[in-house]
This record gives structure tokens, sequence and C-alpha cells, in this order.
């Protein structure tokens, strides 16, 4: 039985990220592919090392749209098996303004052409 809270939309689509981390003494950026995602969160397929309870800021940016960072929290990893990775949980949104959670997640994480190989 599925206990997700959330429908989860599969994707493809690349992210840009960085951890918090309290003994990093510098900022570092990664990135990685959307595996799925949903309203309350997404998988992030990469073997950056992440652990359950990282914060993690997602760096999105629509074409002809101000930039959002979304906070996030490593809920739990995929070490051993293909896809790495690390399902997280979003926390909440740095500029937002009036837009729509939903319609920003369905154009940012829908795949174009590129990511499809068309």
């Amino acid at each position: 039985m599925d206990k997700r809270q959330y429908r989860r939309i599969a994707s493809g689509a690349h992210i840009d990220f960085h951890l918090e981390r309290s003994d990093a003494t510098a900022r570092e950026y990664y990135s990685g592919l959307v595996e799925n995602y949903s309203f309350g969160g997404l998988f992030i397929a990469s073997d950056v090392s992440m652990a359950p309870g990282d914060i993690v800021y997602l760096n999105i940016e629509i074409d002809g749209e101000p930039p959002l960072t979304a906070r996030a929290l490593v809920r739990w990893t995929r070490r051993w098996t293909r896809p790495r990775g690390a399902g997280v949980e979003f926390i909440d949104f740095d500029g937002l303004g009036g837009r729509d959670v939903g319609d920003i997640l369905a154009r940012l994480f829908e795949p174009d052409d590129a990511d499809r190989g068309a």
C-alpha cells in the first residue's frame, strides 16, 4: 500500500542545489536530476553524499520569471542502487511572491524536448 500523501510525477529535469552542513567551510554547488516530484517533495538523482536531516537549497529558475529557492529536508537516501540520490521534503519557498507552488513545480520539472532526447 502506497502511503504517500501526494501523487508522484516522473520528471528527468536538471536541478542545481547546495547543502547546508555545519562542518562546511564553503558552500558547494551541485547538479542533479529530478527523478520524480510531488507537491510535497522530490527525489534528486545524484552521486552527492547526503544524509537524512541535511538541509538542501534548490535553485529554481523558470524563463522570464524571478528566481525561487526551495528549502528542503533530506528524508531518506539511496546509496547502494542506481540511481543514487535522496528523497527531500519541501520546507518552504523563498521568492514565491503570489505565484502558485503547484504551477511552478509543473513548469519547472516537466521535461523539455532536450531532456527527452528529442
